[in-house]
């Protein structure tokens, strides 16, 4: 059978019965989408994004292992968001997916004095990863929050659960 996204979304969609359920899904479909696509385009150019400036300084095995890691880093998390999407929208799923955010998240608070130290200190390098790591975070975690309030609310009108493709 052909993998089809658009059905999960419809389906995903069509399950839901309050507002909460549906912000859910747009959220979550959109953070996911928005991830894989970041992630291939980080794979396919792995020195950009806040990486560029420790490859500047490094020396040339330095960076090769570097862009080596990047994409082998984003080509696992592809695949693992690619299984989270065909997963679809539950809160174990979520609330997976979520920690998962938040482990990668601080990985890169622990890392980051040794990214520095290839960087040769300066404290702008690496600056883009840090800051925008906590609001990889943000979606997925109103999204959990909005689908435990679907699981608690009661059932919407019939105007609410009609499918959206």
């Amino acid at each position: 059978m052909l993998w089809n996204p658009i059905k999960h979304v419809s389906d995903s969609w069509a399950a839901m019965t309050s507002w909460w359920g549906k912000a859910t899904v747009i959220i979550f479909y959109a953070f996911v989408w928005l991830f894989i696509l970041t992630n291939v385009y980080q794979s396919a150019v792995p020195l950009s994004l806040g990486y560029e400036c420790g490859a500047e300084t490094a020396d040339d095995i330095t960076t090769i292992f570097l862009e080596a890691s990047i994409r082998a880093w984003c080509m696992a998390l592809v695949f693992w968001a690619l299984y989270v999407e065909n997963a679809g929208v539950t809160i174990c799923n979520l609330a997976t997916f979520t920690l998962m955010m938040a482990m990668g998240c601080f990985s890169f608070y622990i890392v980051l004095p040794e990214l520095k130290a290839i960087g040769e200190g300066d404290s702008e390098c690496f600056a883009f990863i840090v800051s925008t790591a906590p609001y990889y975070l943000i979606p997925m975690v109103l999204a959990t929050i909005a689908l435990f309030m679907e699981k608690r609310s009661v059932g919407g009108t019939a105007g609410e659960t009609q499918p959206l493709v």
